[in-house]
C-alpha cells in the first residue's frame, strides 16, 4: 500500500508481489481486521505523527501471531 499510485505500478513492474494497492494505510488496516500474516513498513513511519492509532491499527490488521517489521 503507498499513497503514490506511481510508486505502485512501478512496484508492480517487478512481477514479484502477490497484492498492491493505492490509498491509505489506516483505511486498508480497518478494510481487512486480522487478515494479515506480516506487515513490512519501510520508509514509512517516519512521515507519520502519533504511531500509537498506526500501531493498533497494524494490530488489529494483524492475525493471532502475526508480526510488524518496520524500519
Amino acid at each position: 500500500i503507498d499513497l503514490a499510485p506511481r510508486m505502485v505500478e512501478k512496484a508492480r513492474a517487478r512481477g514479484i508481489y502477490d497484492a498492491l494497492a493505492a490509498g491509505d494505510l489506516m483505511a486498508a488496516f480497518q478494510a481487512e481486521p486480522a487478515a494479515w500474516d506480516l506487515i513490512v513498513a519501510a520508509d514509512v513511519l517516519v512521515y507519520l505523527g502519533d504511531l500509537g492509532p498506526v500501531l493498533a491499527g497494524a494490530a488489529a490488521a494483524l492475525r493471532p501471531g502475526g508480526r510488524l517489521a518496520f524500519t
